[in-house]
């Protein structure tokens, strides 16, 4: 299957717009035009391999693609944002207990814009997720960018 047969197919997944994470190791300053699908958990803890990924995106997404039930790891809630999507940062990265947060909005074509994820709204999560147990991360690097 050919890359636009991939997005075609994951495209038929359910949307389930809200706040997604990535992990990163270095914060980004400018928009992200996505070329191909790109990983991401509705879960912090995955995403940021039980928070110690040095940078978490914060995305307030509004065309994120279900696969957790469909992958093999229905546990991570992986989600997938999918072409034409822009990311575009929503305010400067700033710290948030020991991660450093930059948050984002989703833009795509035919949906409306969301509104940035608050600093109240992460906060919470990431205290929140910080008194919960590790999960078990069964592909390291999955939802991290280099």
């Amino acid at each position: 299957m050919d890359l636009e047969g991939l997005i075609a197919s994951l495209e038929r997944l359910p949307v389930v717009p809200g706040l997604v994470w990535r992990g990163a190791r270095v914060s980004a300053g400018s928009p992200l035009t996505l070329a191909g699908p790109l990983a991401v958990s509705r879960d912090l803890r995955v995403a940021s391999e039980n928070l110690t990924t040095p940078v978490v995106y914060a995305i307030q997404s509004v065309a994120a693609h279900d696969l957790g039930s469909f992958g093999a790891h229905p546990a991570e809630e992986e989600a997938v944002l999918l072409p034409p999507s822009t990311l575009v940062p929503a305010g400067a990265p700033y710290s948030a207990g020991a991660l450093t947060v930059q948050p984002f909005i989703e833009l795509r074509q035919g949906f409306a814009t969301p509104s940035a994820p608050t600093v109240e709204q992460i906060t919470a999560a990431v205290s929140t997720v910080g008194a919960l147990p590790a999960v078990s991360i069964s592909r390291p690097g999955r939802f991290v960018d280099a």
